[in-house]
């Protein structure tokens, strides 16, 4: 593997050189471990080669040489390429479940949620089959823990919870945002966490 090459002969330690350049550069922080450690050995392999061939200008750089130079930066860079295909596909499958899981919970909010002088709530229909393939795709494409534990803890309260549906609604909503990297976002109305009805439907 090429990234081996960088372990063992230059004596690189991956942990503190991931560290060291996402605080050097937070616009590489929302990277995963992989991609920002892949970027570190293109710039290696970059700052490695300009003083090298400039050295070996003088003498002429061997065939041998720059064959192995160009084979390990072309390996650098195929496996850059499949770690980012990952990553899209990933953050695609994570948008798609997340989007699900506020459909199933309008859904579930529109049966269950009842307000004070108000008429009813325009019924929002899911299945159960809903439910569990929102649940399921949760689990696999999702890092945080709170966000699937909040869905579900919205999705089945317990009888002791005394936090307002409402609140843990736009909680969930927060960590949906920080989870596709969009930030934390403003802080949400209870009053307008849902919308139950509207007097311009169609029928």
């Amino acid at each position: 593997m090429p990234l081996d090459l960088f372990y063992g002969v230059y004596g690189v330690d991956e942990k503190e050189l991931v560290s060291a350049i996402s605080q050097a550069f937070p616009i590489l922080a929302g990277l995963s471990y992989g991609q920002i450690f892949l970027v570190a050995i293109v710039f290696a392999i970059i700052a490695f080669v300009a003083p090298y061939l400039a050295s070996k200008a003088q003498n002429t750089a061997s065939k041998e040489d720059i064959q192995e130079l160009t084979r390990l930066v072309e390996a650098v860079k195929a496996e850059m390429q499949k770690d980012w295909m990952i990553a899209e596909t990933k953050f695609k499958l994570k948008h798609e479940a997340l989007l699900g899981s506020l459909v199933v919970l309008d859904g579930y909010f529109s049966s269950v949620l009842v307000e004070f002088g108000k008429p009813p709530a325009a019924k929002q229909y899911s299945s159960i089959n809903d439910v569990r393939q929102c649940h399921s795709k949760l689990l696999l494409t999702c890092d945080s823990a709170e966000l699937v534990n909040t869905f579900v803890s919205l999705m089945f309260p317990c009888e002791n919870d005394t936090t307002s549906p409402t609140v843990k609604l736009n909680h969930y909503r927060r960590l949906v945002r920080k989870e596709l990297g969009f930030g934390d976002g403003f802080n949400f109305s209870e009053d307008c966490a849902f919308v139950s009805t509207i007097s311009f439907e169609k029928i």
